[in-house]
Parts: C-alpha cells; structure tokens; sequence
C-alpha cells in the first residue's frame, strides 16, 4: 500500500538535494541524483515531488549565497 513519505525518506531526500548544484534543473537532478528513489512506494505525485525539490533547493541557494 502507497502511503505519504516517511520523516526518514524525507529527511534523506533533502540531505541529497543540499548536495545538488543550484542551477541544475529538476528533471536532470530527478535523474542524475536518482530523487525518485525516496518516493517509490508514496502517493506523491511527480509536481509534489518536484515542488519539495524547488523549495529546498532554493533554500539551500540563499544559504550558500549568505556563506560567501
């Protein structure tokens, strides 16, 4: 049964997007970093999935603008 992501999952994901170049694009991250992975067994849909992505990329973009 496919349920919502679990606290772990998605703590891994955004682990994983914090690594990611910030000009990359959602769909060559969604593959070149294997994003999927933490969503194989959710009901989320690939705009939710792709939504998280953004945000925290973003995020992670501010920060390291703030660190130079």
């Amino acid at each position: 049964m496919r349920g919502p992501i679990s606290v772990k999952d998605l703590a891994g994901f955004y682990k994983k997007v914090k690594t990611i170049i910030v000009t990359i694009s959602f769909e060559n991250a969604r593959y070149d970093y294997h994003l999927n992975h933490f969503f194989k067994n959710t009901i989320d849909t690939m705009e939710e999935i792709e939504a998280l992505f953004n945000k925290d990329i973003n995020a992670s973009s501010e920060g390291r603008n703030c660190q130079s």
